[in-house]
């Protein structure tokens, strides 16, 4: 193996302007792993159209710079929102998280709590299984 970097990844100066242009996500893994869920609800569309160009490009993401850099954006915006409309119901659910070792079966009140906050405030519909909320479906089979 050569130490010699595949040229096809390098980027150019204008390239790395743009992937760098955007603030980073400055937040916690348990605030990530707390709001994850609704984050991909909320930003379905930008990580679905960068995970399209990575798929047409043969999974290089330098090709799909102005994608991931709306991804990026998306998150920040996601927090900023999130946090202006929902702040408590997040840091109620980031703290049950972290006094029970990131286990969400132990935080499902406050889990729905966020969800219905994120649902009513946020108008993002959740496209997966929630407990106690007004969206709920049932965990149980029988």
């Amino acid at each position: 193996m050569s130490g010699t970097a595949d040229p096809s990844l390098r980027m150019s100066s204008t390239a790395y302007k743009t992937a760098s242009s955007a603030n980073e996500l400055n937040e916690p893994s348990v605030v990530l792993k707390a709001a994850a869920r609704h984050m991909g609800a909320f930003c379905w569309e930008k990580n679905q159209n960068y995970m399209r160009c990575k798929k047409a490009n043969d999974g290089n993401p330098a090709k799909c710079l102005e994608q991931g850099l709306a991804v990026t954006k998306c998150g920040l915006q996601f927090f900023k929102t999130l946090r202006k409309f929902c702040e408590p119901e997040l840091n109620a659910q980031v703290d049950c998280l972290k006094n029970n070792n990131h286990a969400f079966s132990k935080c499902r009140k406050t889990q729905s709590a966020l969800d219905e906050c994120v649902f009513d405030k946020m108008n993002v519909d959740g496209c997966y299984v929630t407990y106690d909320t007004t969206k709920s479906e049932s965990s149980y089979t029988w």
